[in-house]
């Protein structure tokens, strides 16, 4: 099932909707065309107990006013840019600083405080449901090259209380992107996140510096 229904406006007058998905077995997604936001995401427990396992806000002001990424589209690019800038074929390419002279998540203005064209989706085999989101991001946005035609596409198994996301970018000239879903989990559903415990099958990690950009890859042990 998928409906919909206004959530707010923009100051310049456009409306924002949150499009409510559920697969009829218990998960639900609360979804804004405003920045592909999940405002929630309900899901059942091992006794059928359901709890919404994200944060977000009640009103569409508060994700204008400060919003630490509740829920996004992250893009252009997500994580950090160093120094605001990059080098592709021979040219360099000046980015908003907007995290401490580096680039954040796109820039100030990135894909998670844009409008998105929000449409329900044809649901595949074993889908439930599904959402489709587009955005297109003009040559030169937030100093990036290229015109890039992104797409997200949030879907629910009808089976299992599975949530999939699906991402294209389609450029017309060389670009870089690195788009990902900026959510805050708590499994629990309430309370603090202290006592998880999160397990990752992998031999490597990413390091970084004191201001969090990646200096390249090292072994897991120890």
């Amino acid at each position: 099932m998928l409906s919909h229904s206004l959530f707010g406006r923009l100051g310049d007058g456009r409306p924002v909707h949150e499009y409510v998905l559920d697969n009829g077995l218990g998960l639900c997604l609360r979804v804004l065309d405003y920045g592909g936001i999940v405002r929630e995401l309900w899901a059942p427990d091992a006794a059928g107990r359901s709890a919404n396992l994200v944060l977000g806000f009640d009103a569409l002001g508060d994700y204008l006013a400060r919003n630490p990424y509740f829920g996004v589209i992250v893009g252009r690019y997500a994580n950090r840019i160093a120094g605001g800038r990059f080098e592709l074929d021979g040219q360099t390419h000046t980015l908003p600083a907007n995290d401490g002279g580096h680039c954040l998540h796109g820039g100030a203005a990135g894909f998670g405080c844009q409008l998105w064209n929000a449409a329900p989706d044809t649901p595949r085999e074993g889908e439930a449901v599904a959402l489709l989101l587009r955005h297109r991001s003009p040559q030169g946005d937030q100093g990036f090259p290229g015109t890039l035609d992104v797409s997200a596409r949030y879907a629910l198994s009808a089976t299992e209380n599975t949530w999939r996301i699906d991402y294209q970018a389609h450029t017309d000239r060389p670009t870089v992107v690195n788009l990902s879903h900026h959510g805050y989990f708590n499994l629990a559903g309430q309370g603090s996140i202290e006592g998880h415990e999160l397990m990752l099958p992998a031999s490597r990690y990413t390091e970084v510096d004191a201001s969090l950009i990646p200096l390249g890859h090292a072994a897991v042990d120890g």
